[in-house]
């Protein structure tokens, strides 16, 4: 009988390439040597900004807290005001709800008067019309 161990010492052991671990490259000895000093490669000076030493007052820090609330709420205003002429331009009187819109009369007039008003005038046409003679 055979020893599995072996078998096993014929058998070529392929495995796929991708498997594999790549050959080793082979670099020179010196392919970029460092500088002496790598100040040359900083750009930004890693120094504490003007605004981080500075000791600003709580009052002006409050104040300028003010201005951009005050802004914001300008810019708000100004959005809600051109978003009401938007949808003045599209349908006069509706806000923008998903409601349906329902007709209204434009001048509302006292009903004493109005009807006054539409008595006098049908009177004057029903007078005309009575004035006139078919021959």
């Amino acid at each position: 009988m055979f020893a599995p161990q072996a078998l096993l010492a014929r058998v070529a052991f392929v495995r796929a390439p991708e498997a594999q671990a790549p050959p080793l490259v082979e670099r020179p000895a010196d392919i970029h040597p460092l500088p002496d000093s790598v100040d040359a490669y900083f750009v930004y000076p890693f120094t504490a900004e003007d605004y981080v030493t500075s000791n600003t007052s709580s009052k002006q820090i409050k104040g300028l807290f003010e201005r951009q609330d005050a802004y914001l709420a300008a810019r708000r205003a100004q959005r809600e005001h051109e978003n009401a002429q938007k949808l003045a331009r599209m349908a006069p009187g509706w806000s923008g709800e998903d409601t349906i819109l329902e007709p209204t009369r434009l001048h509302d007039t006292a009903p004493t008067k109005g009807k006054a008003r539409e008595e006098e005038s049908t009177a004057a046409l029903s007078g005309g019309i009575e004035s006139l003679h078919i021959n």
